[in-house]
């Protein structure tokens, strides 16, 4: 997490520390062990001050292996100098990021001032591939997939609902991109709504509001991708969309607790909510497998939504009194993470120090390879992070408690109780084979609820 934007204070394990001092889970006269003082932020001084002061005052000392300082309120009160000291530090910290993170910037407005000539990022759209390397590469067309995403436009633009659209490409067996499956409704929208299919590039920018970060979109690239589809073919298609060709959600309808953590127990697909309307037989809202739903190949066997729910919230004391702890071995993985991000930080600042001497090529492949390697390492920590604030004693206990006060509450916030389980949970399998309810938690382990639902699967 972020010291620069003080995100570590607030959402990291920096910030579970903190809670523990307050809740006194870490007592008065323990010691905390940093390597330096920017460990703990890199904010403004004045920021990053009361960082360090909220700690001391808890009782708890701080102190820095790189130097042996020790910071106490005692210290401090004694001597002045170590308060100036500390201040001087957190200067230097936040202007050693600050600099770093002007340079990232600098580096990225030259990489958009040639756009024309290199791609700015080696992520395409899956009907593209980059082809070559350093500054040469270019971005060409899959002959085979840009046929599909017209395909896509031609039916959308001819009447064909989305989902009609996914279930007749699974149908028919055509490749879905990348590591997909099958094709999904989601899916199809996402390339009738995208202005790449048409050429177009939208970059981003990232701005900052205390330590949250809001990506801004830039002045579109015309011509930045080679066009899969006219543009007077996607101005008509946006104009339908706008128009009310897609399905507006009814108002008042009623949220699913399991929305988005619904898992099929055959292929591990999510699972989706639909109804054929109150005046059909057999119209009570139910969960289907979205890969069935869509015509692929799984078991098309819809489970009443309200015998699921029900099991939900009846067993709910026990379920949430089963949550398993969490995996202490995840410190480990995260400390070496860390460690490589921190590496190719460097690396990154050393290439663009060396480009900025003069062009390159090799440099340039290489400052790719290491941006690239970046991103991996980034996603990798936030997964870390994710699983590791779950698996955080106080925050867990916490976190369990809202769920059980927004499950138990009358009357219910449905949308609120769906928020909290999916802050502790990846999914929940509803196993009809076996009439279990099967909760998988983000920080590890599984719990499980009975509920009545037929055996056998047709």
């Amino acid at each position: 997490m972020s010291a620069y934007r003080g995100a570590n204070s607030e959402a990291g394990r920096l910030a579970d520390f903190l809670e523990a001092v307050k809740l006194g889970i870490v007592p008065q006269g323990s010691v905390l062990l940093v390597e330096a003082l920017d460990r703990l932020s890199r904010l403004v001084p004045r920021k990053a001050l009361k960082v360090l002061e909220g700690i001391i005052e808890s009782g708890v000392d701080v102190v820095t292996l790189n130097d042996g300082r020790r910071y106490s309120l005692e210290s401090i009160d004694a001597d002045p100098i170590n308060l100036l000291l500390a201040v001087m530090l957190f200067m230097r910290a936040n202007e050693e990021s600050a600099t770093k993170a002007r340079r990232l910037k600098a580096a990225w407005e030259g990489k958009r001032e040639r756009a024309s000539e290199t791609p700015l990022t080696a992520v395409v759209p899956a009907w593209l591939r980059i082809e070559g390397t350093g500054p040469g590469r270019r971005i060409v067309p899959i002959p085979e997939h840009c046929a599909t995403v017209q395909r896509v436009f031609d039916e959308y633009l001819a009447g064909l609902g989305l989902e009609s659209i996914a279930t007749k490409l699974n149908s028919e067996g055509v490749p879905c991109f990348g590591s997909a499956a099958r094709w999904h409704r989601a899916y199809i929208n996402k390339i009738v709504d995208n202005p790449a299919a048409k050429g177009v590039y939208v970059p981003h920018r990232y701005e900052f509001t205390g330590s949250k970060r809001v990506r801004v979109p830039l002045d579109p690239l015309p011509g930045y991708y080679p066009a899969a589809v006219s543009d007077e073919t996607f101005q008509r298609a946006k104009e339908l969309r706008d128009g009310g060709g897609r399905q507006k959600a009814r108002a008042g309808q009623p949220v699913s607790l399991l929305g988005g953590l619904a898992r099929c127990p055959l292929c591990e697909s999510t699972m989706t909510r639909y109804s054929k309307g109150s005046g059909v037989k057999g119209g009570k809202p139910k969960l289907i497998c979205t890969k069935a739903k869509a015509g692929a190949f799984c078991v098309r066997h819809p489970v009443t939504l309200a015998d699921v729910e029900d099991a939900l919230l009846s067993g709910s004391r026990q379920w949430l009194a089963d949550c398993p702890s969490g995996d202490e071995g995840l410190d480990d993985t995260l400390r070496g993470v860390l460690a490589g991000i921190d590496g190719l930080e460097d690396a990154i600042g050393n290439v663009l120090d060396a480009l900025a001497k003069g062009p390159s090529a090799a440099l340039s492949a290489r400052l790719h390879d290491y941006e690239q390697a970046l991103a991996t390492e980034q996603q990798r920590r936030d997964d870390l992070l994710n699983m590791l604030a779950t698996a955080s004693g106080p925050r867990l206990a916490k976190r369990l408690e809202e769920l059980e006060a927004a499950l138990t509450a009358d009357p219910m916030d449905r949308a609120q109780a769906n928020a909290a389980m999916r802050a502790l949970l990846s999914g929940v399998v509803v196993d009809y084979t076996a009439g279990l309810l099967q909760f998988n938690w983000k920080h590890g382990g599984q719990s499980e609820a009975r509920f009545a639902w037929p055996m056998e699967v047709h």
